[in-house]
């Protein structure tokens, strides 16, 4: 587990006690239970993974997990103040992430949720928790969505650690219409569900709609195959091990990259911005075919009545990206060389199908 000094965020939320969220513009007291959590390395590492993954990197999209998580927290303190526990699974929800979120997934034997498990299970995290008198076995229900609550839920309602992410990815894309504030200000809670002013439909929808075309497109697919491939090309070669990766920053991930041959070229280009992704019209043309889904699409419930006709226009929104489809990739300019042996490329010739993301 890395350790270290603290990040920014860590270190200034438990100096001042207070978590000031510039995205949803609202100051909350961390318990002393809370800012200890922030000082833990699970916690720490979060600030070095990137949020959006390796595209957002590219784009220069800075958010971190550890950002995101400190919404995520933000939201659920703001609707249930007093229930510590729930407090401390928005805290903790991403802890299980690999490098660059969910952008390894696809390699299999990678998943978020099952390392959190373990990290809570059997972990040094997990007892440090018990130690206090957590209820860790609630933490992990609530996380999981087994326990529905604001944090998240099984049911396909929007919660909280997916309004979090529309939002960091609508302000990025400099598509945010509505002030977060405002809609933090009209949340209510519905039972353990969030409930938003049905002013704010239209927005949510567009925040949903905007992440989903995101996700299904050129930028996202070919930097999220093209770190794929390199991460499995030094997995099969031995050197990185798969049950490392929960443990890494992004930075220690490309530091072992960079330093293997099979992986230099590409994944240099890849960092340095000299790979530009482009739609390819088919897999003959294609430097990867990528089988994906968008990966949320859930409904928002309201305070009151939903708008007229809403039901029908969230099925015909979601309609387009409620099905797998293989998204195509070319390299339109590109820097990548021919690995030492002179050999082109994994996918160089004709798409390569990898699998699906949900």
């Amino acid at each position: 587990m890395v350790d270290g000094p603290p990040p920014t965020l860590t270190g200034e939320a438990s100096a001042s006690g207070v978590w000031r969220d510039p995205t949803w513009r609202r100051a909350t007291p961390l318990s002393e239970l809370e800012g200890a959590l922030l000082e833990r390395p699970e916690l720490r590492r979060l600030d070095g993974l990137h949020h959006h993954g390796p595209a957002g990197r590219l784009l220069g999209w800075t958010t971190t997990r550890l950002e995101h998580t400190l919404g995520v927290w933000t939201i659920t303190a703001a609707l249930r103040p007093d229930d510590a526990t729930l407090r401390l699974a928005a805290l903790l929800h991403d802890v299980g992430h690999a490098p660059y979120s969910h952008a390894l997934e696809p390699l299999g034997g990678i998943d978020h949720h099952a390392a959190f498990g373990a990290a809570l299970d059997s972990g040094a995290l997990g007892s440090w928790l018990r130690g206090r008198g957590v209820d860790v076995e609630r933490v992990v229900a609530l996380v999981e969505g087994r326990e529905p609550s604001p944090v998240r839920n099984r049911d396909g309602w929007l919660h909280a650690d997916h309004l979090d992410s529309f939002v960091r990815g609508a302000a990025w894309r400099g598509r945010v219409r509505v002030d977060p504030g405002e809609v933090l200000q009209g949340l209510r809670l519905d039972g353990p569900h969030l409930a938003f002013d049905a002013r704010h439909a239209d927005d949510l929808l567009a925040a949903v709609l905007d992440e989903a075309r995101f996700q299904l497109g050129p930028i996202d697919v070919g930097a999220d195959a093209c770190l794929i491939e390199a991460v499995g090309r030094s997995v099969a070669l031995g050197v990185l091990d798969r049950d490392e990766l929960p443990s890494l920053r992004d930075a220690e991930l490309d530091e072992r990259l960079r330093a293997q041959a099979d992986t230099r070229g590409t994944f240099a280009d890849l960092l340095a911005g000299r790979l530009r992704f482009v739609a390819a019209p088919d897999a003959a043309s294609a430097r990867w075919c990528v089988a994906k889904r968008a990966g949320y699409l859930p409904r928002p419930r309201f305070v009151g009545p939903a708008p007229d006709g809403w039901e029908r226009r969230l099925a015909t929104a979601y309609g387009p990206f409620a099905e797998e489809r293989v998204v195509c990739v070319a390299l339109a300019s590109t820097a990548c060389s021919p690995d030492p042996n002179g050999r082109t490329p994994p996918g160089r010739s004709g798409g390569r199908r990898l699998p699906v993301v949900e």
